[in-house]
């Protein structure tokens, strides 16, 4: 007998290629954007939420010292907003799939706090 058997054409790469491509893995590079966007977020919460207790604390008791504290909280928040509103366009347009919109309204509105803060004070 005499059998004709088809000869697949040989490439070497095609096999690790294959073994090496997992469907479930993920870049390690598509994670940082999300994790430093949201530390960003969570930081300029906590030092506007500090800076909003300090001054009302500091308002019932007086104490300079702690107002000093309260500004230098409120500052933080600002500049670190501007990292949010920077990262929070960043993420709108870089990831796949895109972040939820509350999600993005959210560090929107923690962006915008400091300087809204900010703006009262100066027009009061």
């Amino acid at each position: 007998m005499n059998h004709k058997s088809k000869k697949r054409p040989t490439d070497k790469h095609a096999g690790k290629a294959r073994a090496t491509q997992n469907p479930l893995a993920v870049d390690p590079q598509a994670t940082v954007l999300p994790i430093v966007w949201m530390l960003s977020v969570g930081v300029t919460a906590l030092a506007e939420i500090a800076s909003l207790i300090g001054a009302l604390i500091a308002q019932r008791t007086q104490s300079t010292s702690l107002a000093m504290l309260t500004g230098a909280a409120m500052l933080t928040a600002a500049i670190v907003s501007l990292i949010v509103l920077a990262l929070t366009l960043v993420a709108v347009r870089a990831m796949t799939p895109p972040p939820p919109r509350k999600l993005v309204a959210g560090a929107v509105v923690v962006g915008l706090i400091p300087w809204l803060a900010l703006a009262v004070q100066l027009l009061s």
